[in-house]
């Protein structure tokens, strides 16, 4: 199928493709495992309930 130039100015893609949700979701991931990193290390400095390293 062949499509003429006025057709293919037509044609509309959409707006939101699988590796743009797929990127925008591994962004997230990572924001919210940096903030339980960060909450845990906090937790442990005001408990006083952190290892001694060696």
């Amino acid at each position: 199928m062949v499509l003429s130039e006025v057709e293919c100015k037509k044609v509309k893609a959409g707006s939101i493709s699988g590796n743009l949700l797929s990127a925008v979701t591994k962004a997230i991931n990572s924001i919210l495992d940096i903030g339980r990193a960060c909450g845990s290390a906090i937790r442990r400095l005001t408990s006083k309930s952190s290892c001694v390293l060696r």
